[in-house]
C-alpha cells in the first residue's frame, strides 16, 4: 500500500505544479491583455480628440465670423485652407461670399 500512497503523493504533486504552471500562464495573459487593450483606448481617445479639432475649428471660424455680421461688421472674412473639390480653385464661391459680406466681386 506504501506504494500506492508514494504513487498518488507523486501524481498528485505533477498535478498541483501544472496547475500552478497554468494560473501563472493565465495570470500573464490578462496582464498582457489589459495592457493592450488599455493602449488601444488610449490611442483610440488620442484620434477622436484629433477628428473633433479638425471639425470643431472650421465651425468655431464660422461661428465668430457669422457674430461679427450679426453684429453689423461686414469686414469679416473666412480663409478657406482645403485641397478638396470643395476648397480648392472655387473663384465662383469665393466671389459669392465677398459679395455677401459687402466686399463686392474680386476682378482678379
Amino acid at each position: 500500500m506504501k506504494s500506492m500512497d508514494k504513487f498518488a503523493e507523486i501524481l498528485k504533486n505533477i498535478v498541483k505544479e501544472q496547475y500552478e504552471k497554468s494560473q501563472n500562464e493565465s495570470s500573464k495573459m490578462n496582464r498582457l491583455i489589459s495592457v493592450i487593450a488599455f493602449v488601444g483606448i488610449i490611442f483610440f481617445t488620442a484620434f477622436a480628440l484629433m477628428i473633433v479639432r479638425s471639425i470643431k475649428r472650421p465651425i468655431k471660424t464660422i461661428v465668430d465670423a457669422a457674430e461679427h455680421v450679426a453684429g453689423g461688421d461686414f469686414t469679416q472674412s473666412i480663409n478657406i485652407n482645403s485641397e478638396d473639390e470643395k476648397g480648392k480653385g472655387n473663384p465662383d464661391r469665393e466671389q459669392g461670399i465677398n459679395f455677401y459680406y459687402g466686399k463686392g466681386f474680386n476682378a482678379g
